[in-house]
């Protein structure tokens, strides 16, 4: 059962509408009644519903009341539930309270349409990208003795589930109580950027490694909240943004894949130092904007290129 009745959405999207849209008034009463009949007449048989093409299921009060206290005692028959997205308001703190849709297959499609920020200012606007990105979540599976099960939270807490063998380091040689993360979710946008890509490239900077199994024994799962490092992610979930390691490996393949360092060296940052270098001799008594300008690109080039740092991040490419 399609619920594609509510056209409420957070964004503007050129090829939708001029502005951000939400129901109310009479309108939304209407609605309402209308969604009271859906629930008490249509959802008690379909196995799987899905909503909303219209909008956006968490922008609009009624879909996002339902989903929150969406109840399976309730509704035994549905089994699936699938969510037509833009994926910026679907926060962790506020999946935390959909707790019935814990209990039941969620499947979803995020409509992006960019592969970088600038584009995504334009077609999405007023939307965040570093918002979309954090909500672009991975899965966690831990090694369970001769196999790997997954990290569910539920009530706060974490609890072990079974993995379905999907989108993972199935093949990682891994000591007992190994947790490792799943990012199916950024191969998928990956791999829709270049769908959507017809010729040029694809880069990729981020901090990480190239295989899964270098993730084994690292700090690769790190929490901030108010800019400063957070404590254990389970401890307040939903309360502070949680940031990982790429695993490179678990994204299509790319055509090369570098330290940031290298990459740079590659595109001729070296002679650019030693340019910078020559005028700074050459200018530094004198202190004026040139001679400024020559040493800050040394200095800049210091801090990207620094192996124990900014220089080896990985930048992935990949050439259509």
């Amino acid at each position: 059962v399609g619920m594609h009745y509510e056209q409420s959405c957070n964004l503007a999207c050129p090829t939708c509408r001029d502005a951000v849209y939400v129901v109310g008034g009479p309108e939304a009463e209407a609605l309402r009644a209308v969604h009271d009949v859906v629930e008490a007449e249509v959802l008690r048989y379909p196995r799987a519903i899905s909503l909303t093409g219209a909008g956006d299921p968490f922008a609009s009060r009624v879909l996002r009341d339902f989903l929150i206290g969406f109840d399976r005692a309730r509704f035994p028959s549905i089994e699936t539930i699938h969510l037509h997205t833009n994926a910026v308001l679907w926060t962790p703190r506020l999946w935390a309270r959909m707790r019935g849709l814990h209990e039941v297959e969620v499947t979803t499609d995020v409509s992006i349409d960019a592969a970088r920020p600038e584009t995504y200012r334009r077609v999405r606007p007023p939307a965040d990208w570093d918002q979309l990105l954090d909500n672009l979540a991975f899965r966690l599976i831990v090694r369970d003795g001769g196999g790997w099960a997954e990290v569910f939270v539920v009530d706060g807490a974490p609890v072990l589930g079974e993995f379905d063998g999907s989108g993972g380091p199935i093949d990682v040689d891994a000591p007992a109580g190994t947790r490792l993360p799943l990012q199916d979710e950024a191969a998928s946008w990956v791999g829709d950027a270049l769908e959507r890509l017809e010729a040029g490239r694809l880069l990729i900077i981020d901090y990480g490694v190239a295989t899964t199994a270098e993730l084994i024994g690292r700090d690769w799962l790190r929490t901030y909240r108010g800019h400063d490092r957070g404590s254990d992610p389970f401890e307040t979930p939903g309360s502070c943004d949680i940031t990982t390691d790429v695993a490179f490996d678990q994204l299509p393949a790319a055509t090369s894949l570098r330290t940031q360092a290298q990459f740079l060296a590659d595109l001729g940052i070296d002679e650019l130092v030693a340019e910078g270098k020559a005028l700074w001799n050459e200018r530094a008594h004198l202190g004026d904007l040139a001679a400024i300008k020559a040493r800050s690109r040394i200095v800049e080039a210091e801090g990207l290129t620094d192996p124990h740092s900014l220089g080896a991040f990985l930048v992935a490419e990949w050439v259509v």
